[in-house]
């Protein structure tokens, strides 16, 4: 068709256009008193662009040879300052500066005056994103799971189909909007100017952060999943980009046809059209917001409270020593020891290591020197190896701050001033000491003021705050292992404080409490009854031999807790009980060109005409066996280069006949390491999206009765992964996984296989030991109740548990130190059941 050649043209110069591109290379930074979170492009200042930041304002820039200078400042809103863009008025209509933030106003400020013409209000919780329509309306997006449509100061629509957050938004060029949900909703809509909803695209795997427009019919959407998405306006995936080790915020398109991304990985990525990076620029903060300009300069937005721009031209870059300076900020920060899962000093390779070339732009490679570690990154075009960090240990000599602070009779690192509503009257006080997992200490703020308001809405925020204003955030939380009964639980909790494995898995942990009996009891009652032989009935018999002061486990919780146990248990909560999850979407297409790219990069493949008919057939649904050549490029392509391949798998063994072909090779196919590589295997082992692509296929193996079988296989090899997935992998891979032993529980509840469910439940309870994010934490809890809950009759919960993992799993509950609203119920029931077990 005509949209079709006048895309593939637009396609061919571009392609035509960036090849052979200059690198981008630092021009200057202009400063806030606190986080820019935005960055947006000035289209009538001269290299202007525009920020937002934490520190309540907004500003207007321009940007010389080395230097960039301050415009104009708007000054007026009570919390922070989330987005602010250009905003073109209707033709005849006035033009504003448009912003909005955690004081859910939209304001549309006078360019001239930088006073504000309209404060909007409508949204009933913080504003997160903005966006300027071509016909003059705008879109924001926030916390209340809304968008609104706003035109000439009023309110037009309000668009209700996310189901979390909206965390981003754009404007299509052909007058449309595209919002995207946050974590639980993870996918984009597009509406049309009037609010009608057009169509809804769903493929990331974690929540959207960042979306742009590309093309008359293109879009570009980044996630928490760490990857980017090109879409067609219409619907098709069309390319995925996988490199980012973090979670990517924002996204951006360059006039030049490329693409660019900003990330918590500290780093900003250029992209060409076919999924490739080109270039990654190291930044010694972490990456909020990026933005590209109209003279092919781009802006970085970071948490240090800095914009920096990178430019091509000659004419615009700094000057040679400023050039220096700013690479010597980069090469000299910290970069804490835990963040990268733990490091063994003594199997790191010396400087030596440094003389190999990298394989992949952004490739990054840890070296030992004598006087600690270093972290490296490759640039292809460069062809060296740039320092990019030193390693520290996340409570080691670098931790410079405060003094004790007493609050409420315990001494704290800090205690800071919370300001959640933007209202002097809305101060909380943030206690936090240095080593805590940031997310364990905002969960326990939220317990402490949940009387006040304070909810789990506000989690990231609080985790963020602590992130940006404390030091010693780099591990996972410290855990008072006091407050454990079982030695395991309390040798786990030491170990994940200090962000190592525990030295005994989890399996041998319960073999030698089931055998020695030690530390079993949990309560001073529970000790003395079982001595006296004591055996008590119901949980109400246990409350009045309980009485006041006997030191039971939650035992302010726990006649609470006699009434839930009480209580019909016929319907469990939503989320425990479900079909089995499955990852079915395919773009062959996009495949194929893939493996087509990365045969001239890798060892190429000889019979690709073979495997490119495979991919066809695999989108027929007609594959009746994996092709060898995709065995090959297992075996043989380099890490993170095996993307397409993986999802090839991923995708074939939805079909029973691939399945049954496999099942029939266990031990004998490199196939078969694909579902287990993410832990490690004979192959290569997977790493950052690839990682998440194995575990999707393992996923997919419970589709069909006979991937259940090859799944039960695996299921010792799944579950023995669990301490190097949580010392080493990132989160959406924690979720994937987590989403793993969920289809186990799902699967051995069904069968009604309580041998099998018995090996689950302390994988899960270790999980829940180790992990603190509340996203996997939700699924493992889930995956618990799903195992252990009755619903109608008696579940399999006595036949399961034998009595060292009943108090292995009392601990582990122990741990939750405020569950979210989704899971609350079953952690009730769950400790609820444990004592009507006389647990």
């Amino acid at each position: 068709s005509k949209a079709t050649v006048s895309v593939l043209y637009w396609r061919c110069t571009q392609r035509m256009a960036t090849k052979g591109a200059q690198q981008f290379t630092y021009a200057c930074t202009v400063k806030h008193d606190a986080d820019v979170r935005y960055v947006s492009p000035h289209p009538f200042v001269e290299g202007g662009f525009i920020t937002a930041s934490y520190d309540k304002t907004a500003k207007v820039w321009n940007t010389g040879k080395g230097s960039g200078s301050e415009v104009s400042t708007f000054v007026g809103h009570t919390g922070w300052v989330a987005c602010a863009v250009y905003a073109q008025g209707a033709e005849g209509k006035k033009s504003y500066l448009a912003t909005a933030g955690w004081d859910k106003n939209l304001v549309l400020w006078d360019l001239e005056t930088c006073q504000p013409e309209w404060i909007l209000e409508a949204h009933t919780d913080k504003v997160t994103c903005i966006a300027s329509l071509k016909g003059g309306e705008i879109v924001t997006g926030g916390y209340d799971k809304t968008a609104i449509i706003w035109k000439d100061g009023y309110l037009v629509k309000r668009l209700t189909s996310h189901i979390a957050p909206v965390a981003c938004c754009c404007g299509l060029e052909n007058g449309d909007a595209v919002t995207g949900g946050a974590h639980g909703d993870n996918s984009l809509i597009r509406w049309s100017p009037k609010g009608d909803l057009i169509a809804q695209f769903k493929s990331h795997t974690s929540g959207v952060r960042g979306v742009a427009s590309v093309s008359a019919t293109e879009f570009v959407s980044c996630s928490n999943d760490m990857t980017l998405i090109l879409w067609s306006i219409n619907g098709p995936l069309l390319q995925t980009f996988a490199g980012h080790k973090n979670q990517v915020y924002s996204v951006a398109a360059l006039p030049s046809g490329e693409l660019i991304s900003g990330s918590e990985d500290r780093t900003v990525k250029v992209w060409n059209m076919e999924g490739g990076c080109t270039q990654t620029i190291a930044m010694p903060s972490f990456v909020f917001t990026v933005c590209s300009l109209t003279n092919g300069d781009i802006v970085v937005g970071c948490t240090d409270g800095t914009a920096r721009v990178f430019s091509r031209s000659p004419d615009r870059i700094a000057a040679a020593e400023q050039i220096k300076e700013f690479e010597d900020l980069v090469a000299n920060q910290k970069v804490n020891k835990g963040g990268l899962g733990g490091l063994d000093m003594a199997t790191l390779p010396g400087p030596e290591a440094l003389s190999v070339p990298g394989t992949a732009e952004g490739q990054q490679k840890i070296i030992k020197r004598e006087r600690g570690a270093e972290v490296y990154c490759w640039s292809v075009a460069k062809a060296m190896w740039e320092k990019i960090g030193d390693v520290v240990d996340g409570d080691g000599e670098e931790y410079t701050g405060p003094t004790k602070t007493v609050y409420k009779g315990k001494e704290w690192d800090y205690v800071f001033d919370v300001d959640l509503t933007g209202d002097s009257k809305g101060m909380f006080k943030l206690p936090y000491n240095k080593g805590e997992n940031p997310y364990a200490a905002a969960q326990r703020f939220i317990h402490d003021h949940s009387e006040r308001g304070i909810h789990n809405g506000h989690l990231d925020e609080i985790a963020k705050f602590i992130f940006d204003n404390a030091e010693g955030t780099g591990i996972a939380a410290t855990v008072d292992t006091g407050a454990f009964v079982s030695d395991y639980a309390k040798e786990a909790a030491a170990a994940a404080a200090a962000g190592q494995s525990s030295t005994m898995s989890n399996m041998e942990a319960l073999r030698k409490m089931e055998k020695e009996g030690t530390s079993t009891a949990f309560s001073e009652y529970a000790k003395e009854a079982a001595a006296a032989g004591i055996q008590s009935t119901s949980v109400q018999d246990n409350m009045k031999r309980l009485g006041d002061g006997d030191g039971v486990a939650f035992s302010t919780y726990a006649r609470e807790a006699a009434g839930i146990a009480a209580a019909d248990s016929s319907e469990l909560p939503a989320g425990v009980l479900g079909d089995l999850t499955t990852y079915t979407k395919i773009n062959p297409a996009g495949m194929a060109k893939k493996l087509s790219q990365q045969n001239t990069e890798q060892p190429p493949i000889a019979s690709l005409d073979a495997l490119l008919k495979a991919v066809d057939t695999l989108g027929a649904g007609t594959l009746a066996v994996i092709p060898a050549e995709v065995e090959t490029i297992i075996r043989t392509w380099a890490q993170g280069q095996r993307f397409a391949a993986i999802d090839f798998v991923r995708q074939a063994v939805l079909i029973p006949s691939v399945v049954i072909d496999l099942g029939s090779k266990v031990g004998g196919s490199v196939v078969m390491d694909v579902f287990t590589m993410f832990r490690g295997s004979d192959v290569a082992e997977a790493t950052g999206p690839e990682q998440g692509l194995c575990l999707k296929a393992f996923c997919n193996l419970f589709a069909t009765p006979a991937g259940c079988a090859v799944a039960e296989s695996l299921a010792l090899k799944a579950f023995d992964a669990l301490q190097k997935v949580w010392k080493t992998c990132e989160q959406p891979v924690r979720v994937l996984y987590a989403t793993l032993l969920l289809n186990y529980a799902r699967y051995y509840r069904k069968k009604n296989d309580a041998a099998s469910a018995a090996d689950v439940v302390p994988v899960l309870c270790t999980g829940l030991l180790y992990e603190k994010e509340p996203p996997v934490m939700e699924v493992i809890i889930n995956a618990l109740g799903c195992l252990i809950l009755p619903s109608g009759e008696h579940g399999i919960a006595e036949i399961c548990l034998d009595r060292a993992s009943k108090c292995f799993l009392q601990d582990s509950l122990r741990a939750i130190i405020a569950p979210t609203p989704a899971t609350a119920d079953v952690v009730d029931r769950l400790r609820a059941l444990l004592m009507s077990l006389q647990c």
